[in-house]
């Protein structure tokens, strides 16, 4: 126990920075090879499997229904060659799965070296924070560079750099690094309930509200809303002073908002959000992704029972909505554009169940755990109705939270400094009090008989 809790400092070696690059780079999709697709994020996945292969020569067991997930991806990969798919859809499924594969043998590596010691959970978390405070903080930056008409993503990546054609859209609200604002959707989830500093959760909220995108406003209304569910009725602890504290932030954050015109902006934006969804404000994006789902019984009908099982392959979801209804004609091939839909066009009804029942297992095993786990992975998943927020570096993620909750990790309390507090636990046969004086992968453990 005291192997795995306490680490002396040292300097960071070549698997440590690894992994803290392929998790920090993860939602920084601009920082890529230039015009090309593959990230950052990507080139450091496979860098580490070399390294650790090269290091290890031998290769480690996975979870079971990760093993199930990885293999129904191939076998979806292999029937989109059985059937109607036009030579663009094929090439983009085999591309695609073989793009995601690397994240199989990290993962198969991540889980060994955190068996080994549980210092490489933190390794994963710390690198998940810092990318989540440099996206906050850029996108802060960007916010204000907008008001001076300077898009900073189009000046660094393309007039300075030249690594990309395009490096923002045109709508001039914050993108942080990444070309769509939904890539930000399940990125804020994460820094909403891993940094818990009042600042960095009150800069979270801001760019949620300033990214003009629809999908991370609804997640952080539900994250508000989980605090103080949580606070209210399963912490109990709703007191006097915590309500005093809410309403002056929020008393400030009205005026701040009304002398800055920002609180009309918002209000906007959640009434145009409400139109969409009850159908009262016309809206062609929003009629769009409402066929996807009306569309099921179509797509079903026109499939084969292989197509049923095992979907059309990844990045191929939108194929049987251009059968049917001639959309987006002018691409070679697209995807669906939000999860639940994409994920059982691409993967089928099997790799539906097999992802969504990981997510599922997370849910109720966190629960137990720290009820953290359960608000973020269902509010990411409830974000996916609407759009695309399951991409590979969020896979690779939930993944990690997958075999934390088997081995009953507190992915958010690692690595945390909290009061001092004594728990009981049996070691042979006799009771002990263990005090933890700093709860974190570096803390000191103290032993005392009881």
């Amino acid at each position: 126990m005291y192997d795995l809790l306490y680490r002396k400092k040292r300097k960071t070696n070549t698997k440590e920075l690894l992994v803290t690059l392929i998790f920090f780079f993860s939602s920084l999709v601009l920082f890529q090879i230039p015009f090309h697709s593959m990230t950052f994020f990507m080139v450091f996945e496979i860098i580490f499997v070399i390294y650790m292969f090269m290091k290890r020569k031998k290769l480690y067991r996975v979870s079971s229904w990760i093993n199930l997930i990885f293999i129904e991806m191939i076998i979806s990969a292999g029937f989109s060659f059985v059937g109607p798919l036009p030579l663009s859809y094929r090439k983009t499924a085999v591309y695609m799965t073989v793009l995601v594969l690397p994240m199989y043998f990290v993962i198969m590596y991540l889980q060994k070296l955190t068996k080994e010691n549980i210092n490489w959970v933190c390794i994963i978390k710390r690198a998940i924070r810092a990318m989540c405070m440099v996206q906050v903080t850029y996108c802060c930056i960007q916010f204000v560079a907008y008001r001076f008409g300077i898009d900073l993503n189009q000046l660094i990546f393309v007039d300075l750099l030249h690594v990309m054609e395009k490096a923002s859209t045109t709508k001039l609200s914050p993108t942080g690094f990444a070309w769509h604002p939904a890539v930000l959707a399940p990125m804020l989830m994460l820094s909403y309930f891993l940094l818990n500093k009042p600042i960095w959760r009150i800069l979270t909220i801001f760019v949620a509200f300033v990214c003009n995108n629809a999908t991370s406003l609804i997640g952080m209304m539900l994250c508000l809303s989980s605090s103080l569910f949580d606070m209210v009725f399963i912490q109990k602890r709703f007191k006097r002073k915590t309500l005093l504290i809410i309403f002056g932030i929020v008393f400030v954050g009205v005026i701040v908002g009304i002398y800055t015109g920002f609180l009309n902006e918002a209000i906007q934006k959640l009434v145009t959000i409400y139109g969409r969804i009850t159908g009262s404000v016309p809206d062609d994006s929003a009629v769009g992704h409402k066929r996807y789902y009306t569309a099921l019984p179509f797509v079903i009908k026109n499939s084969s029972f292989t197509q049923i099982l095992f979907g059309y392959g990844a990045g191929c979801s939108g194929f049987p909505i251009d059968v049917l209804y001639a959309q987006y004609t002018d691409l070679s091939n697209w995807s669906v554009e939000c999860d639940f839909m994409n994920i059982l066009y691409s993967w089928g009804i099997t790799g539906f169940i097999l992802y969504y029942g990981m997510l599922v297992s997370i849910m109720v095993k966190g629960w137990k755990i720290d009820k953290k786990y359960t608000y973020l992975v269902m509010i990411i998943t409830l974000q996916g109705i609407t759009y695309n927020v399951q991409f590979e570096w969020m896979q690779l993620i939930m993944m990690c939270f997958y075999f934390c909750t088997r081995r009953g990790i507190n992915f958010f309390a690692l690595g945390e400094k909290v009061k001092e507090k004594s728990i009981n636990v049996a070691c042979n046969r006799r009771s002990y009090s263990m005090v933890f004086n700093n709860h974190s992968c570096n803390g000191r453990i103290s032993y005392k008989r009881s």
